[in-house]
């Protein structure tokens, strides 16, 4: 193919000899270059902790249910009568207007934030079977109940799914009992580095910074709950598990670790193991520290995403990390000549607006970057991260400034936790030694009341 377009442009005899090579050499890049894109792949070591994470939460969210009674628990439960969907397009059309005025006069094109519903409608299409057998359920109990006034009807509904989900979870664990024995080491080793975490909580606490709203997104769109209907017990992204959790130290660079941390996922899907520089990222993601020292911490991931469209991330053996910040030189500047040495080039990333964009992009295998303000239960837990627990492990503080993560994918949570359809896995960059090997699982509520105005952001592809 490359040698009948070279010898087309050579044919070409009104273009210059420069434009010929220049074109010659575009045309080769794109012929030469290996796209990555998001696949289903992945590996025995993948597998082994998912198993493991998954009946974690599994038993972690069925101790929570016990002494839960349907009955009481639907009084806290929010069921409406009426969507409101018109009344909600309405405002939406209202915002929408005001939203676009905000990123133009931040420099920022308002349509990079897309609605992302296309891919939610493909999700939708896919499991459009399963989704049938939920409504159909649903519309038995409905008949069963119709003789009742339609609050009433709703509420029996609710309580009878709660006590089928509850059910079905015991039988889950009931099952998977004798687990543990299978994964000992991995449990003892995760047990060991808690106890490591928790002395250095500080440091991490200490690392925390704001960080900078670039691209708001409308309150209305943060704040929507899930609306997909959840079809599976729980889906992990294949090949997020198969890389080792960093840690960042007591620098503000979770953005970064959050960026590169979805690169090396996609480049694994993709059968390539690449460690990329969180350093280099760090500094792209600051577009007003990349030419001389600055004070200001914390960066956005779309910044270093956009940069790095143009400019190659180098891996971390060209460019490494160092953990202790330097003062007044929030990006260590200057950067060694290696940096320069680039081997993996971002082609493409998405702004995601709500929750039901970021499953829809997580069950595409994209892990999602996400922000949030953190709360003292975020700190020590030791798997599910639920917002009626915020503060149970103290009052929010100074240390509750934003922080990034990775989202890699969604475990069904039951109706009776009130804490919404699910939470999402997690990985964090502050070492195994946070929540389960360096992962947890966020509730929905949790996520919908803590989140930043940024959108999420996933990355759709890129290029070595």
């Amino acid at each position: 193919m490359l040698y009948y377009v070279f010898l087309y442009f050579l044919r070409v005899s009104y273009q210059s000899l420069s434009m010929k090579i220049l074109i010659f050499v575009i045309v080769s890049n794109l012929c030469f270059a290996q796209f990555l894109k998001p696949k289903d792949s992945s590996s025995s070591a993948h597998l082994k902790l998912e198993s493991v994470l998954s009946k974690l939460f599994y038993e972690e969210i069925y101790t929570l249910t016990k002494g839960l009674k349907p009955e009481e628990e639907v009084k806290k439960a929010k069921i409406s009568l009426n969507d409101g969907k018109r009344g909600k397009m309405i405002i939406e059309m209202l915002k929408q207007k005001n939203r676009e005025k905000i990123a133009r006069m931040r420099g920022l094109d308002p349509k990079k934030a897309t609605s992302g519903s296309e891919l939610v409608s493909q999700q939708r299409e896919k499991n459009k079977e399963a989704i049938a057998k939920i409504r159909a359920q649903e519309l038995m109990l409905d008949k069963k109940y119709a003789h009742l006034p339609i609050q009433e009807r709703k509420k029996k509904i609710w309580q009878e799914l709660a006590r089928r989900e509850i059910i079905d979870l015991k039988k889950t664990v009931e099952k998977n009992k004798g687990w543990r024995k299978n994964h000992k080491n991995t449990l003892y080793s995760w047990k060991e580095n808690y106890k490591k975490y928790v002395g250095n909580i500080e440091t991490y606490r200490e690392s925390l910074d704001k960080i900078p709203l670039v691209l708001p997104i409308d309150e209305s769109e943060k704040k929507k709950e899930v609306e997909t209907v959840i079809v599976e017990d729980h889906y992990i992204i294949p090949a997020s598990l198969s890389l080792d959790i960093r840690d960042q130290g007591s620098r503000p660079t979770c953005s970064s670790f959050a960026g590169i941390r979805a690169l090396e996922i996609l480049a694994k899907q993709n059968g390539k193991n690449l460690d990329l520089s969180e350093q280099y990222f760090y500094w792209a993601s600051k577009p007003k520290c990349r030419t001389s020292p600055c004070r200001d911490r914390g960066s956005w991931v779309g910044h270093g995403l956009e940069f790095t469209k143009r400019n190659p991330i180098p891996l971390e053996s060209s460019c490494p990390y160092k953990a202790t910040s330097v003062s007044g030189n929030d990006t260590q500047l200057p950067l060694k000549n290696s940096c320069k040495k680039g081997a993996l080039q971002v082609s493409k990333f998405s702004y995601l607006k709500t929750l039901d964009e970021a499953l829809a992009h997580l069950k595409n295998n994209q892990p999602v970057v996400a922000s949030f303000k953190l709360t003292p239960n975020f700190y020590k837990t030791k798997g599910l991260i639920l917002d009626k627990d915020k503060f149970t492990k103290g009052p929010m503080d100074k240390h509750s400034a934003g922080h990034a993560v990775l989202l890699i994918g969604h475990v069904k949570l039951p109706k009776i936790l009130n804490e919404g359809s699910v939470c999402f896995v997690t990985a964090n960059s502050w070492g195994k030694g946070w929540g389960r090997g360096g992962h947890a699982c966020i509730s929905e509520k949790w996520v919908l009341n803590q989140r930043q105005g940024n959108p999420f952001v996933a990355i759709d592809l890129a290029k070595l």
